[in-house]
């Protein structure tokens, strides 16, 4: 059995964990640039055969439950909103074709409010929380990828949300 939590975002993550909580594989979100003309800005893409070459083995022939969350877009440039509903829609295919159903959170305090609680995080903002809870839960050197140095909120939160499906799912 599989539990997948993805945080969708340039700088987000996949994590993998099984039935019993244990970390089968994190990947920070592969990115390649990408030119649509030769007139266009260089726009940031999810790379989705990496998505497919690091994370399908680890699904086939299990049970597998995927979330991520709805992207929000919230203030920014017209660039950034589309970029990261191309990436949102990149991911969800992806792993929509592993054969798999992907469980859209539409709101995070679907998943920070009982994480954050169940793992007393700390922090004065919703980044800062779910590095605390995750590193309470999993160890602050999961959170650190190689050639790092600080955790990093985007693993966290992936990390997190497949916490909350294992909980949800198995009821423990």
């Amino acid at each position: 059995m599989r539990f997948v939590g993805v945080d969708v975002g340039i700088k987000g993550a996949i994590a993998i964990l099984d039935e019993k909580g244990a970390i089968i594989h994190i990947i920070q979100m592969p990115v390649i640039k990408y030119q649509f003309s030769k007139t266009s800005k260089v726009f940031s893409l999810v790379n989705i055969r990496e998505i497919r070459s690091a994370v399908y083995p680890l699904l086939a022939g299990q049970k597998c439950f995927i979330a991520m969350e709805r992207v929000y877009t919230g203030k920014g440039s017209a660039k950034g909103a589309i970029t990261s509903g191309i990436n949102y829609g990149r991911v969800w295919s992806a792993l929509e074709l592993s054969g798999n159903s992907v469980e859209v959170i539409t709101h995070p305090s679907q998943w920070q409010k009982p994480m954050f609680k169940r793992y007393a995080a700390e922090g004065d903002d919703t980044k800062s929380f779910s590095i605390s809870a995750a590193a309470k839960r999993f160890g602050e050197q999961s959170l650190i990828p190689k050639g790092s140095r600080t955790p990093k909120d985007g693993i966290a939160d992936a990390l997190l949300i497949a916490e909350h499906l294992r909980i949800r799912e198995l009821g423990v």
